[in-house]
């Protein structure tokens, strides 16, 4: 049975990045092929991982709607699937999943049952999978109906970041896919605290867990040159605030 995370937030917080060291971490803990899934338009979740996608969900959503694509007596089941698997980029312990660009003025709803289905399956095959997902939550809801078994919302320790995961919280508890549990993490703190007056805020999220991660300058560096988390030196393990964020994934119990 797969793990599986979902993290959200506004751009530039960091949750692609935090999303690409949960995938190398699983990675080190032997939890592998791990599936990560770049559900933000933005599509940073490749470039972190050392990968540049070539074609996204987004592209054959818009392929596989156009009849002119399909060959004759072949259903578009069948077609979508076969593009899919032809998409997936493989890594080193791991698999890439690129959503990208949302839906054209068409109707896509056909299209987006059988992508519901189609990777509802693809995930069963994989142990842990991590979903680098927008703000708004639309991929989430295109990508499964079926459990996502952690939520992180990922906030900078600032009252407007956390009055945007509020939001971000709200449209979770609205989708038909059914959530787990759902934890708040607070990037680039500085001096590993976050302000009081943040702190008091975060109360009223309806959260199981409230974790820090440091700023860190190498990442930031990291992210400005374009490098792959997997050029880190050292164990992610060896970093306790990760590692408490891994174990709530896990079940552990960080309240």
């Amino acid at each position: 049975m797969s793990l599986s995370i979902a993290a959200s937030g506004k751009g530039g917080v960091g949750k692609s990045t935090l999303c690409a060291l949960l995938v190398r971490y699983f990675i080190e803990m032997g939890k592998k092929p791990v599936l990560a899934v770049d559900g933000d338009p933005n599509s940073s979740l490749g470039a972190l991982l050392g990968m540049e996608p070539e074609r996204k969900i987004g592209d054959l959503r818009e392929e596989v709607n156009d009849p002119a694509n399909i060959p004759s007596g072949v259903p578009k089941a069948r077609m979508l699937e076969t593009w899919i698997n032809e998409i997936i980029q493989e890594g080193r312990g791991f698999d890439l999943l690129t959503m990208g660009r949302g839906e054209g003025p068409g109707c896509y709803c056909y299209v987006n049952d059988l992508l519901r289905q189609f990777l509802s399956r693809l995930k069963k095959s994989y142990p842990v999978v991590v979903i680098d997902n927008e703000a708004g939550m639309e991929h989430l809801s295109r990508l499964t109906t079926d459990n996502v078994d952690c939520l992180i919302a990922v906030s900078e320790p600032t009252t407007p970041s956390v009055r945007t995961v509020g939001r971000i919280l709200e449209l979770a508890d609205s989708l038909p896919t059914r959530i787990g549990r759902k934890a708040v993490v607070f990037n680039k703190t500085k001096n590993d605290r976050v302000p009081e007056i943040v702190q008091n805020k975060a109360e009223n999220l309806p959260v199981s867990a409230s974790m820090e991660l440091s700023h860190s300058q190498t990442l930031e560096e990291l992210g400005e040159r374009g490098g792959s988390i997997f050029e880190l030196p050292g164990k992610l393990e060896d970093n306790p605030q990760l590692t408490r964020i891994v174990e709530w994934c896990l079940g552990g119990d960080n309240h």
